[in-house]
Formats: C-alpha cells, structure tokens, sequence
C-alpha cells in the first residue's frame, strides 16, 4: 500500500489557498485513491486520525463524501476499500469553484431587518456562537427591505466571499436562487427552502386551548398589520400565521368571533422607542371594546393574545389607563419569552417561548448539511411549542364569561351561597367586587 501523504503535502495547500481541514482531507484521501487498486483496503479511522492529525467527525465526513461519489465503498467490520470502477476527476462548474473560493473565507451571510427586538438579538448571538463552532464567522447584512437584504448577499455570493446565507426572522425569499440558505424562521409562500422555526400554527391552536380551558369565551388577538411599504409586509407574515391558527381553533371549541375582536395596526411596537406612540394606537383600538358604557364592557373580550411580547406589554398597559385589571377583567398572554420582558414586567407575562438556543443549532446544523449535500431536498424542523404561565393570565371572571347554560352548571357545582346568578347584566365586570367574582372560580 502506497504511503499516504501528510495534509501539508498538498499542492494546494503549499501555494497559499486555505481551505477547511474537511476540505484538505477530501482531497488528499481522493488522491490516495487514484494510486491504489480497485479492491485495495484505505488506513482505518483512527489511522486516518493520527496521520492526518484531525478528528473523528472530520474523518467521517471525507468518508461519507468519498462515498456517495463513487469513489470507495465501506462494508461493516472489514473497514473502507477503493470501489471498483473509480469515476473520472469531474470538471468543476463555475458554480462549483465559486463555492470552494467561498469556503477557503469561512464566512456566512447573517441577513436581517433592523434589529429592533430581544428576539433578534438572541437569535443573532445563538447563530454566530454555534458559527464559530464549526470555524465559520458571520457577515451581518441588515436592511429593512428584504429585496435589497438578498441583492447585497447575492452580490457578495458572486463574487465568492460568501459560501451561504441564514436569514433571521420569517420572510419570502424569492430571489435568493441557487445561494444555499436557510431561513430562521417560516415562509407559507415558498417550501423551496430550508426552514427552521416554532411551530407557529400549533403554538396559536395551543394558545386558543389554553384559554379556553381556563374559562373565557371571548378573546381578541392583536397584531401588525396595515403596512403600505412591500418592504414592511414581512412583519405581518409569521403574525398571519398565529392568528389564523388561534381563531380557527378558537371557533372550532364553540367561541364566538368578531371582526373586531381582530386588532392590527403598524405601530403596536414601541419602534424607534416612541413608547407613548405605540401606547396611544393600542388604546385608540382597545377602546371600542373597552371603553366606558355597561353594554362594552359586558360583551368585552375577558382575554387577549398578542403575537408579541411586546405588544402585549402596550396591551396591558393601555388596558390599564382604560380601568381594566390584568388578570383579574383581562388576562394576556404574548409570544417568544426572550430576554428578561416577559419574566420582569409586572404582571409578570404568560407568553409562548421560543427556545433561541436550539433553533440556532438547528438551523446551523441543517446549513452544514447544505453546503454537504447541496442536491439534498430542502427540509424544514418546527419545534413543538410550550406555554409558560406567569401572572397576567388567569380564570375568566365568572359568572359573566360563560353562557347561562353552561354558568348554571358552574354554580350547582360550587358550595352553596346566597347569589342569584343575573338574567341581565346590569354593572360592568370590571367594576363589580372582585371577591363575588372569585367564589366561582
């Protein structure tokens, strides 16, 4: 068996191109096959690992890349050997040598909107940390239109600095062709591409359950919308989704709905930190169903999903100015539970969490599989949603949130007392004592 040459042997290598450690080995056990005989056993792993002075997992990897091309075969317990018709050295396409110029730079196009959220920041820290770990670094590209996100990372792909893209946040990524990408985030509009996010669907199906369960039989949700700007529409996408999923949920239990209980506005976001702007459209549009009059307030939604934590903080802010209690005449609950928002504000806030950590190693780690297997069909994780309760949810405020049938059945359940349940309404909820209200729950 010919002697295999050590990694720094290699042509390449010695005129200066860096490459990865996976890439040198590739090449050096490539042409340590073309001076052996079909049939011919290769060094074991751990041979390959001492000579080539590099891991198991790189080893593993330039196996399995020799593999599917042909040029060796691996059988169980007797080891690897040179397969028995070895195919010609392909001519590289120009698409080819433009990926392997981009990987001897080892740096990921990192796209995003302004970062104008917790969210986004941790899901920035969680990509370039699991990045790194694999020798990769991140080129952050941020625009708030998305168009002009993908021509930048397009521009910087032709011209080989790039070997791929993660996109942070949902978006449509027409456009983007052949430059391998995954998206942080969920695209109803193409499955073209790789996706990793929450479940959004479920996670508004699971919300809708939730409340459900705790009483209530009205409830709004609140989230943006009314752009203008194409460039802005992306924010309503993932928002659509939750949405969506809440109230076909929310119906599909027996709960009434109403076009109003469906509250969007483009300022709900405390952007550009005009907090008393994004106060001021939350009450504007809270109002008509909590404003003052006995007939609002007695067919008042009793609770509130926002599609964001910190829509749901305006929410439960502008609630309070309109006299309303959080959770005691509204309970609210948002969506991500990042950063320190939802576990600090007070009432401290139910929300939807979004594991940061975890969909950044998955998206990181389906991006390795990318550049592996670039034929590979895209595929998409969603991972399971989990609700955490904390103070801003609680029991509806009986005896007013059921139907009178169902209230009936609620008191002949409950110790005996001398309270009538009312035909008619005739205070509203949140102005009556909460004491008469809690002996029902």
């Amino acid at each position: 068996m010919s002697r295999v040459d050590n990694l720094s042997a290699d042509p390449k290598s010695r005129a200066g191109v860096r490459r990865t450690k996976h890439q040198e080995l590739t090449q050096a056990l490539r042409e340590m096959v073309t001076r052996l005989r079909p049939g011919d056993r290769l060094p074991t792993q751990n041979e390959l690992m001492r000579q080539f002075q590099v891991s198991d997992t790189t080893v593993l990897r330039s196996l399995e890349d020799l593999r599917r091309a042909g040029w060796i075969v691996r059988r169980r317990g007797s080891g690897t050997f040179v397969a028995d018709s070895v195919p010609a050295e392909p001519v590289p396409s120009a698409g080819e040598e433009r990926a392997a110029t981009a990987a001897s730079s080892g740096l990921v196009a990192v796209l995003s909107r302004p970062i104008d959220s917790p969210l986004f920041a941790e899901l920035l820290q969680a990509v370039e940390a699991n990045l790194s770990s694999i020798g990769l670094a991140p080129v952050l590209i941020v625009d708030a239109d998305r168009r002009q996100r993908i021509a930048r990372a397009r521009a910087q792909w032709e011209q080989g600095t790039i070997v791929g893209a993660i996109h942070l946040g949902s978006a449509p990524l027409s456009g983007i062709g052949d430059l391998p990408t995954i998206l942080l985030g969920e695209t109803v509009e193409d499955n073209a591409f790789c996706q990793v996010s929450v479940d959004n669907a479920a996670a508004g199906r699971q919300v809708a359950d939730y409340l459900w369960d705790l009483g209530h039989r009205r409830a709004a949700v609140v989230g943006l919308g009314g752009y203008t700007e194409i460039a802005d529409r992306d924010r309503e996408g993932v928002d659509h989704v939750r949405l969506s999923a809440f109230r076909a949920r929310w119906v599909e239990r027996g709960g009434g709905w109403r076009d109003g209980f469906e509250i969007v506005h483009r300022h709900f976001l405390r952007l550009d930190g005009d907090e008393r702007g994004a106060l001021d459209a939350m009450r504007a549009r809270l109002e008509p169903l909590y404003g003052a009059g006995e007939e609002a307030s007695a067919a008042a939604p009793t609770a509130i999903f926002a599609v964001h934590d910190e829509m749901a903080t305006v929410t439960i802010r502008a609630l309070e100015e309109l006299g309303w209690r959080v959770p005691e005449d509204v309970s609210v609950i948002g969506f991500n539970d990042t950063g320190s928002l939802a576990a600090y504000f007070r009432p401290s806030l139910t929300t939807v969490r979004t594991h940061v950590s975890i969909l950044g190693t998955l998206a990181v780690h389906l991006f390795q599989d990318l550049l592996r297997y670039p034929a590979q069909k895209p595929r998409s994780v969603r991972l399971p949603p989990e609700i955490i309760p904390r103070e801003s949810t609680g029991p509806a405020p009986l005896p007013w949130s059921l139907p009178r049938e169902e209230l009936g059945e609620a008191l002949d359940a409950s110790e005996p007392n001398d309270i009538t349940p009312p035909t008619t309404l005739t205070t509203p909820p949140h102005r009556m004592r909460s004491s008469v209200t809690r002996r029902f729950v």
